[in-house]
C-alpha cells in the first residue's frame, strides 16, 4: 500500500485499538461442541458491534482497502447503501445470508494445521498480531496439503449446510 494510505490507515487503526482496549475484555463462552467455533465468532461480532464503530478503512462512504479486504469483509455480502457500514452493525443494512462461513472454514483450518486453538484476530489488531506473533504469521505448508484440508472442510461445512436445511424443510 502507498506510504500515505498505510499512514492513514495505521493511524485510524491504532485509534480503533485504543477504542477496543478501553472497552475491556469481551466475555465469550466456550462451547466444546462448537466444531466451527461459531458462537465464540458470533459473540465477538456482536461485542465488536455494540461499540459502533465505523470501520476504519470506510473513507467517504468507500473501502479504502476493497481490492485487497480480508475474507470476513469479502463473504460478508451487504445489497443495501454503503451508509450501513458507518456503524459497522451487522444487524444493519441487507445482508445476503450464506450457507456457512468461509472465514469459520479458515480458522478451522489454521487450527489444524498450527495444532493451536482458534483464535479470532478483529481486522485492527491485526499489525500489532503480526508483530506479536512473527513465527507464527511466517509459518508455510505444502500448497497441495492446504487446499486439500481446505476443500475437506468447505465439503463438510457445506454437507452440514444442506443437512439442516434439509431438516428445516421436513420440519416446516
Amino acid at each position: 500500500m502507498p506510504a500515505k494510505q498505510r499512514a492513514r490507515t495505521e493511524k485510524l487503526f491504532t485509534k480503533a485499538v485504543t477504542r477496543i482496549v478501553q472497552a475491556g475484555r469481551p466475555e465469550i463462552p466456550t462451547n466444546t461442541s462448537d466444531k466451527d467455533n461459531s458462537s465464540s465468532v458470533k459473540a465477538l461480532t456482536q461485542w465488536y458491534a455494540a461499540m459502533d464503530m465505523p470501520c476504519p478503512l470506510l473513507i467517504n462512504e468507500c473501502c479504502d482497502f476493497y481490492a485487497s479486504r480480508p475474507t470476513a469483509c469479502r463473504e460478508h455480502l451487504v445489497t443495501s447503501s454503503p451508509v450501513f457500514c458507518a456503524g459497522n452493525n451487522p444487524a444493519t443494512g441487507n445482508i445476503v445470508t450464506m450457507p456457512f462461513s468461509v472465514t469459520n472454514a479458515l480458522a478451522m483450518l489454521a487450527e489444524e494445521m498450527e495444532g493451536l486453538p482458534f483464535e479470532a484476530v478483529i481486522m485492527t489488531t491485526a499489525l500489532q498480531w503480526c508483530d506479536d506473533n512473527t513465527a507464527r504469521a511466517q509459518r508455510t505448508w505444502p500448497g497441495r496439503e492446504l487446499i486439500q484440508r481446505f476443500t475437506d472442510i468447505l465439503q463438510k461445512l457445506a454437507d452440514q449446510a444442506e443437512q439442516q436445511r434439509q431438516s428445516a424443510a421436513k420440519a416446516a
